[in-house]
């Protein structure tokens, strides 16, 4: 998703938003004003954040806060128990070099894809809420907590947590 297209939705909604608390609470103030108010509030939170995380390409690496990103992130073996999250995102996970024995990864209003390398073993700890976590041996859909064993090799653990999203285990 561009810079631009996040700008005008984030734009539209908060416009929306205010001709709605308008309409309801019966105020009197133009639309001209709200709109003026509306896109320097916007503007400073792009200015502040550096346009809310957005990332520019396709392919990211290492672990961190993915927000409003679409595209593979590679993970390497030699980072030390990562911890990913991604928050308004498309996105694909695999890691490179085999997999660290603990990896943690937290969806929030995402879909996200993990790929689990060949010849290993994943011992998927898994928490949802309002969102679905699937993997080879079953799913998670709405509220709940579950571990799974996905594939034989070496031993790996991931905790997913999913709040309002989609994870999907592929091994």
């Amino acid at each position: 998703m561009t810079r631009m297209r996040v700008f005008w939705s984030v734009y539209c909604i908060l416009v929306g938003v205010a001709l709605l608390v308008k309409i309801l609470f019966r105020l009197d103030f133009s639309g001209w004003t709200v709109a003026f108010a509306i896109l320097l509030l916007e503007s400073g939170v792009f200015l502040v954040t550096g346009g809310f995380g957005l990332r520019r390409g396709r392919s990211a690496q290492g672990s961190g806060d993915y927000f409003f990103y679409s595209g593979e992130i590679e993970l390497p073996a030699s980072e030390n128990a990562p911890a990913l999250t991604t928050a308004f995102s498309n996105a694909e996970i695999w890691f490179t070099g085999g997999m660290p024995p603990v990896t943690r990864v937290t969806c929030l209003f995402s879909s996200t894809t993990i790929h689990v390398p060949e010849g290993y073993s994943v011992r998927a700890a898994c928490s949802t809420a309002f969102g679905q976590i699937d993997t080879p041996k079953g799913s998670i859909p709405g509220f709940g907590d579950r571990v799974f064993v996905v594939s034989d090799g070496l031993q790996a653990q991931l905790e997913l947590h999913c709040v309002f999203g989609r994870i999907n285990l592929l091994d």
